[in-house]
């Protein structure tokens, strides 16, 4: 029993040193992800920000003007609708991009993952990363 509790700390021990010494592979093809998401398009890479914050907006005007909810203004919730809105969306938004992106990066890079030597642990966190950049911005 010990024994596997050792083998699978090494292992994951073993994949942290991986990910640290591939750190600027995994920079760069986190940027390349977010340049070539855009590639093309009128705004270009402005929409990787742009995007979040129309989404935002599309909410908020959903909200505050066509259902015309007023939540707020009392002791125990000070703040607008919108800010209880946008505290919750922004880390949904941001946490469903991650996922979406580390759940489907293998099998969606499926010619890096045939090469021998590409170290495959990095295309999840290159993912998660590309996308939590954007929703960080």
């Amino acid at each position: 029993m010990m024994t596997l509790a050792k083998r699978q700390f090494s292992s994951v021990r073993e994949m942290v040193a991986n990910l640290v010494q591939n750190r600027h592979l995994t920079w760069e093809m986190a940027k390349r992800d977010i340049t070539d998401r855009y590639a093309g398009q009128v705004a270009g890479s402005l929409w990787a920000i742009g995007h979040p914050l129309v989404m935002m907006g599309i909410y908020i005007f959903i909200f505050a003007f066509v259902f015309k909810v007023r939540v707020g203004g009392t002791r125990e919730l000070p703040l607008d609708y919108t800010a209880y809105l946008l505290s919750g969306l922004i880390p949904w938004m941001a946490l469903q991009e991650a996922m979406t992106k580390g759940a489907t990066s293998i099998t969606g890079n499926a010619s890096l993952v045939k090469q021998v030597v590409f170290p495959v642990e990095i295309l999840p966190v290159k993912g998660i990363l590309a996308s939590m950049i954007t929703q960080l911005i």
